[in-house]
């Protein structure tokens, strides 16, 4: 079982990636995804659910306040001496000021972040921790748009003879 929790969107993107490979290679996921909203799964879920896994994966919400079931099932994975990921699905999340103790406190883990250089300074932050230079998977989409330039122009009513400036 793999507990997969996160506030905000880009994590609740990023993880609904993983857990929907996660199933795929047939394992059982638990998510408590926020999607930026509110948690559906009641806070005595949220702590069921780490305490009957087999690893936890969180994201790092930007505030304190919203990244409080995150910091709390972290330290409960750290308590009930499950493994730990953390997902640092921009840069410097993994440097967020609220999640500094309970790092500190994570006796080994891995933090997935976007690119060597934040591999790096997280890496020197907390050396008990793998950093993982894995990017993040939602960006990818920005490369491969869903529709063609003539699909994208008709829809936007401009003839192709049109400059269009995409700011």
């Amino acid at each position: 079982h793999v507990t997969l929790g996160g506030h905000m969107v880009a994590s609740t993107q990023g993880l609904e990636r993983l857990g929907t490979e996660l199933e795929r290679r047939g394992h059982d996921v638990i998510p408590f995804l926020a999607n930026g909203v509110r948690y559906t799964m009641p806070p005595a879920g949220i702590c069921d659910a780490v305490r009957a896994s087999d690893a936890v994966v969180l994201g790092m919400a930007s505030g304190a306040d919203i990244a409080s079931e995150e910091i709390a099932a972290l330290e409960i994975a750290v308590e009930a001496k499950r493994p730990v990921a953390l997902y640092s699905d921009t840069y410097g999340s993994w440097a967020r000021p609220h999640f500094k103790d309970a790092l500190r406190k994570l006796p080994k883990g891995i933090i997935f972040v976007l690119n060597n250089e934040e591999a790096e300074r997280a890496q020197a932050a907390y050396p008990n921790l793998t950093v993982v230079d894995s990017g993040n998977p939602v960006w990818e989409d920005f490369f491969f748009p869903v529709i063609t330039r003539e699909q994208a122009r008709a829809k936007l009513g401009v003839p192709d003879d049109t400059k269009v400036i995409f700011v």
